[in-house]
């Protein structure tokens, strides 16, 4: 058992890690410090005058709400940019110990340990790293959803505080939707779970109070901003199923180090004997998907098995797929609000190109919190996760993110 102090010091080693990405400039998801540079010229417009960054928003016809570069633009004009620079930092440095709050709530105490090095792979996170060094949403937006996770399991464990948890479930979900719209479907999620165990009156009250939160979002929308995207197609998906094989190729990726292990393998391998007729059903439509349909060549994103599948055959992606929707139907014991999560997580990036930083860390984070999962919780409780493989599996993709985008 690891004592306070010796968790202490395993953070802050990790920390310092993150410090000296800050300072070399680490750009290993690829995309952030290109991000940083297309966005930086709102900051700048936002820090002379809110009227002109208002109008350089819609000149460029720019996808992401203006609030988080409002408020970082404010930031630098009062702090400096330096400062702004290690105070997200520091804020980002928070994702792994609220997802190790997070975590505490859903296992026993028997865990603690196992789950204290599962919340520090966190650090591990290309995308995570990039998003700390240049300043781009993610971080902060994934930070105030894990404070409504948090929410939300308190709602579930504590009933005595159980509408005020609600309300601040809520509270936390729309600034992390100010920051990141696409976690504005997470509403449909709390909504469905929390309603049935609150009287008439409270389920009006939380509608009213979402409603009254995000009017300066929905005023943004309707009336001041006009985003010919919406209007062409340009940014949208015309072919979900590419979406699809990506997303459950993710999966598997974000899955696999996790079941590495001869007590995980025996124990897919039993629920594989129950289930034969729906690993059938899925082979086949993957067969179907092989024959029938051309799968796009992407310019941009599509995650690491996409890459590998295009520097090889395309194909592969199929294959990588299939086992990940196998996995993810294994899982869910027929619990139709995990399903409910996975079709919110492909249907909140309804883009053209699908980036791997859309669900990394959030994937990873999502199994073990809000995904229901006996499988899951089995492999926690019984300490059935090779905790070293994991870190040594998460260490290489650092490694070969920060090596393929040199």
């Amino acid at each position: 058992m690891l004592t306070f102090n010796q968790k202490i010091l395993i953070y802050l080693i990790f920390f310092l890690t993150l410090v000296i990405s800050v300072i070399l400039g680490e750009n290993s998801s690829g995309g952030a410090k290109i991000d940083y540079l297309l966005t930086k010229k709102y900051i700048d417009k936002f820090q002379i005058d809110l009227s002109l960054g208002i109008e350089l928003f819609k000149s460029d016809n720019q996808g992401h709400l203006p609030f988080f570069y409002i408020f970082i633009a404010n930031l630098n004009s009062l702090l400096g940019e330096k400062f702004v620079s290690y105070l997200y930092l520091i804020v980002s440095s928070c994702i792994p110990l609220v997802f190790y709050n997070v975590l505490k709530k859903n296992y026993s105490e028997k865990s603690y340990d196992k789950l204290f090095f599962l919340s520090l792979i966190v650090f591990l996170s290309p995308y995570f790293r990039s998003s700390t060094v240049w300043i781009t949403t993610d971080n902060l937006a994934l930070l105030f959803f894990l404070f409504s996770i948090n929410s939300f399991l308190n709602a579930q464990n504590y009933q005595h505080h159980y509408f005020k948890n609600v309300l601040l479930c809520f509270f936390y979900l729309i600034i992390a939707s100010y920051i990141r719209q696409t976690y504005a479907l997470f509403f449909i999620f709390y909504f469905i779970s929390i309603q049935s165990n609150l009287k008439l009156l409270e389920n009006f009250y939380v509608l009213i109070f979402n409603f009254l939160l995000s009017i300066p979002a929905l005023i943004w929308v309707f009336f001041i901003f006009k985003f010919e995207g919406i209007q062409t197609g340009y940014y949208w998906a015309s072919d979900y199923l590419i979406n699809i094989l990506i997303f459950t190729s993710l999966f598997f990726f974000y899955f696999f180090p996790l079941i590495l292990n001869k007590h995980s393998f025996r124990d897919l391998k039993n629920k594989f004997s129950q289930k034969k007729l729906l690993l059938f059903f899925l082979t086949l439509v993957a067969f179907l998907v092989l024959i029938f349909y051309d799968i796009p060549e992407l310019s941009h994103g599509g995650g690491v098995f996409y890459k590998i599948s295009k520097v090889t055959n395309l194909n592969f992606i199929i294959f990588f797929s299939l086992i990940g929707s196998i996995i993810l139907f294994c899982l869910n014991d027929l619990i139709g609000k995990n399903y409910l999560i996975y079709l919110i997580l492909i249907f909140s990036y309804p883009f053209v190109y699908l980036y791997q930083k859309y669900y990394d860390p959030l994937i990873f984070i999502l199994i073990f919190s809000l995904i229901d999962s006996k499988f899951i919780k089995d492999l926690i409780e019984n300490s059935k996760i090779n905790i070293y493989f994991v870190f040594i599996y998460f260490t290489l993709f650092l490694i070969s993110s920060n090596l393929y985008y040199i």
